[in-house]
C-alpha cells in the first residue's frame, strides 16, 4: 500500500484510487495530530479562553478536512472524473510545467531575500520585514503559480 503514496507509481484508475484514499487518510492523520499539538499548546491561563482557541482551530480544521473528504469521495464515486483526474495527475507535461514554475518562483525568492538583505538600511545581521509584506509576497507566489499551471 504504501507504493501509492508517490504519484510515479500510479497507472490505473484503480492504482489512483488507492492514492486518493491513502493521502485522504494521510491528511486526516495530520489534521489530528495538528489539533492535538494546537490543543496541548495553548498558553491561556483562562479555561474560557483555552476552550474557544481549541475550539476555533478544531472548527478551522474540520472545515478543511470536511471540504478535502467531500472532493476526494465526489472523484472516487464518478469514474470519468476519477480518470480525468488520474490524467491530469499523472500528465508528464504538467509536472514540467509545475517544475518550471517553482524553479521561476525559487529564483524570484532568492533575487528577493538577496535584495532585501544588500539593500537593507541598518548594518545589522538581522533584518525585520512586517508580516504584511511577506503575506503580500505571499499571495503573489501563489497566484502566480496558479496563473501560470492552470490549463
Amino acid at each position: 500500500m504504501l507504493k501509492y503514496l508517490f504519484i510515479k507509481n500510479v497507472k490505473t484508475d484503480d492504482d489512483f484510487r488507492k492514492y486518493q484514499l491513502l493521502s485522504l487518510s494521510v491528511i486526516i492523520v495530520a489534521a489530528v495530530i495538528f489539533v492535538i499539538y494546537g490543543a496541548c499548546n495553548t498558553t491561556s491561563p483562562w479555561l474560557t479562553a483555552r476552550i474557544f482557541n481549541i475550539l476555533w482551530l478544531v472548527l478551522g480544521v474540520a472545515g478543511f478536512v470536511l471540504f478535502y473528504v467531500r472532493a476526494v469521495l465526489k472523484q472516487l464515486n464518478n469514474p470519468k472524473l476519477l480518470r480525468a483526474k488520474r490524467i491530469e495527475a499523472t500528465d508528464e507535461r504538467r509536472a514540467q510545467l509545475v517544475k518550471k514554475t517553482l524553479e521561476e518562483i525559487g529564483i524570484g525568492m532568492f533575487v528577493l531575500v538577496v535584495g532585501v538583505l544588500v539593500f537593507s538600511p541598518k548594518s545589522e545581521i538581522t533584518v525585520t520585514i512586517p508580516k504584511l509584506y511577506i503575506a503580500g509576497v505571499l499571495m503573489l507566489v501563489v497566484l502566480y503559480f496558479f496563473c501560470r499551471t492552470r490549463k
